[in-house]
Parts: structure tokens; sequence; C-alpha cells
């Protein structure tokens, strides 16, 4: 039983940041004290686990508490994401970068469904494209909060940081507006002319996030 056990153990795969590491693990017995030696081994104090897998499984860490007892001996694999500050803001552009063009394109189909189709089936898609323009925001904001001092250095044109994200923000409100009233001219109208072209000069602009977060990264 205790060399079943111990091949079992030394099965056990680990994976940091996407490397598969050769760790020792013959002195964890549960799913806890594996994460934990993990930390300790692989994590500081200005770094954060941003992804787990356990099993191939996503978790966060409140399900790895929950299932801490689990014997090493039904761990396959444990895989994490352990980024800086910087790595996770310069992901999280990277992401909306990616992200960008698809929601110009779902925006662009949801203005022409207002003007089309019913109401009912342009809100269905339309409420998804808000959902992604809130996610957008929220990315921008943070990252501007953590990194205003090196973004305001930078030349975004006629507009600064904060010029792009007021008018980010102006225009999702007055869609808002359009919605509620249920004025779904104007709300194809916004969503086209005003909306659309926020985003594309953001697209145009992300780059710029990433060159101050990368020399950030390069300056620690």
């Amino acid at each position: 039983l205790n060399n079943k056990l111990f091949i079992l153990i030394i099965m056990a795969k680990v994976i940091i940041n996407e490397e598969e590491k050769n760790f020792d693990t013959s002195s964890c017995d549960t799913l806890k004290k594996l994460y934990e030696n993990l930390l300790e081994e692989f994590a500081t104090q200005e770094t954060h686990v941003t992804k787990i897998k356990l099993n191939g499984e996503d978790l966060n860490e409140v399900e790895i508490k929950k299932r801490g007892d689990l014997p090493i001996s039904d761990i396959e694999s444990l895989e994490l994401i352990i980024l800086t500050v910087p790595e996770i803001a310069l992901n999280n552009i990277n992401n909306a970068m990616e992200y960008l063009d698809k929601l110009i394109t779902a925006v662009n189909k949801v203005s022409n469904l207002f003007r089309t189709k019913s109401a009912e089936e342009a809100n269905k898609s339309y409420l998804q494209c808000i959902e992604g323009l809130t996610w957008f925001h929220e990315v921008v904001g943070n990252i501007n909060n953590i990194y205003k001092k090196d973004l305001d250095k930078l030349d975004f044109g006629s507009k600064s940081n904060e010029d792009l994200q007021e008018q980010l923000l102006s225009i999702t409100k007055e869609i808002s507006n359009s919605q509620s009233k249920k004025d779904w001219v104007m709300l194809a109208d916004l969503l086209e002319y005003e909306l659309i072209p926020c985003l594309k000069e953001w697209e145009s602009l992300l780059p710029l996030f990433v060159q101050a977060v990368q020399k950030k990264i390069k300056s620690n």
C-alpha cells in the first residue's frame, strides 16, 4: 500500500505559470498541504494566484479550502498561475484588446437589430453587450487607478486618458437612458454613431497601456 501511495504521489503533476515543475510532493498528504507548499515555494507578497486548476478543473481559493482534505493520491495535476500586479494588468489589457474587436462587432449587430427586428430580440443581445462593456470599463478603470502617473505621461492625442474614460462613461449612461425610455431609434444611433467610434478609439490606444505596463515591469 505504501509503495502504491508513493507512486501516486510522485505522479502528481505541478504546473506553475504553464511550466511543469519538478516539485517534491512526498511531504504533502492533502490538497491543502500541497497548495500551501506551492505558495511558499513560488509565491511572494508581491504576487497573486489568478488561476487554479485541479485535475483540469478550474477552482478558486474558496473551493480549494473546501476540498483541502482531498488525499494527495487523488491529485493527478495542480496548475497555478501566479502573477505580480503589473503582470496581471498586462494580461487584462491583452484580454481587453482581444475582446474589443468582438465587442465592436456585437454592438454593430445589436444596433441593426434595434432597427430591423423586435425590441425583445434586440434587447437580449444588447444586455450581453452591456455586460462586456461594463467589464471593459472596469478593466480600464482598475489599470488607470494603479498606473495613473505612468499613463498620464503618454500622448493620447487631443484627449487625455481621463477624457477618454469620461467619454465612455457618458456614452454608456446615454445608452442606458435610451434603453430605459424604450427609445429604440435613439439607442440604435447611440450604439452605431457614438459607442462604436469610442471603442475603436480605445482599440487604437490600448497598445499605449501595454507599453506603460511593460515599462513598469522592466523597471521592477
